[in-house]
């Protein structure tokens, strides 16, 4: 009896242990909550498999999506030609299942992004431009 008793004084510590230990999952992030979440700025490029050099007027270009679907390109503190506007609005919108993205300038887009890589500090896009693939790394 006090082998029983003994046994489901164990079991009942342990159910209750295994309660509450148990803490609840992260909600997961969606891709637009990852894409959205901070601005990014591009931190690495390369042209066809290689490294290009980019300058500070590049490096510090501020890139954001919003969650109304709104793209914005913010030459930041250096410009790479005075000319330049400042601030570049446009849209984006996902394609084939969130696997692509579009930005769009004035309705006009230049390419489709494919997404490599998105999580909470990287995102990775490759495309092709004048017969040469890109591929882009951006981090917050």
């Amino acid at each position: 009896m006090k082998a029983l008793k003994l046994f489901s004084h164990l079991l009942l510590t342990g159910i209750v242990a295994l309660l509450f230990s148990c803490k609840k999952d992260d909600p997961q992030l969606t891709k637009t909550d990852l894409l959205t979440l901070k601005t990014w700025k591009l931190t690495s490029q390369k042209i066809s498999g290689a490294e290009v050099v980019l300058g500070e007027c590049i490096l510090d270009d501020i890139h954001t999506f919003t969650k109304a679907s709104v793209f914005t390109l913010d030459e930041s503190s250096t410009k790479c030609d005075s000319n330049d506007d400042q601030i570049l609005t446009g849209t984006w919108i996902f394609l084939e299942k969130e696997t692509k993205i579009k930005i769009l300038f004035s309705g006009f887009s230049l390419f489709d992004r494919e997404i490599v890589e998105l999580t909470p500090s990287t995102l990775r896009f490759k495309f092709s431009f004048n017969n040469s693939d890109f591929e882009q790394t951006f981090s917050h």
